[in-house]
């Protein structure tokens, strides 16, 4: 199966290393950048082309939720969720009004996360297990 693509994006380095260190624990997620500004983040979704953008809310230059706008407003925009340390409805409604795919609080971050990209991406997962099971991968032992 091809990999979801993953841009994370907080201001804050160790963030960043944990949920890149616990993402390389699923396997059908790659992480292909890092970015620590909302400017950053909008630029590198323009060269990478992710498939899945984990957005903090809260950074100093632009916060995650205008962030979110600008990419939503792309002609392929990629799920985004949103990550954040506040699990307050009124962030949540934010976000969504932002139009964010999801938002997962940083204090649930490792029961959630997997769920939720699972979630967002079941029809991608399930057609590759399906192409998977009718195509299994033979060994040429002939040779």
């Amino acid at each position: 199966m091809a990999s979801i693509r993953a841009l994370l994006v907080d201001d804050n380095a160790t963030i960043l290393d944990c949920v890149e260190n616990y993402l390389r624990t699923l396997p059908d997620v790659e992480v292909v950048g890092r970015a620590t500004s909302a400017h950053q983040a909008i630029q590198m979704v323009a060269q990478l082309h992710p498939d899945l953008v984990l957005m903090d809310i809260s950074m100093p230059d632009m916060n995650g939720l205008e962030a979110t706008r600008h990419i939503k407003r792309l002609a392929v925009p990629p799920r985004i969720i949103m990550l954040s340390i506040h699990d307050q409805a009124e962030y949540r409604n934010a976000a969504s009004a932002a139009q964010a795919d999801a938002y997962v609080s940083k204090s649930d971050l490792y029961p959630q996360l997997s769920l939720t990209v699972r979630e967002l991406f079941r029809t991608r997962i399930e057609n590759a297990c399906q192409f998977a099971q009718a195509n299994p991968l033979t060994t040429n032992t002939s040779g």
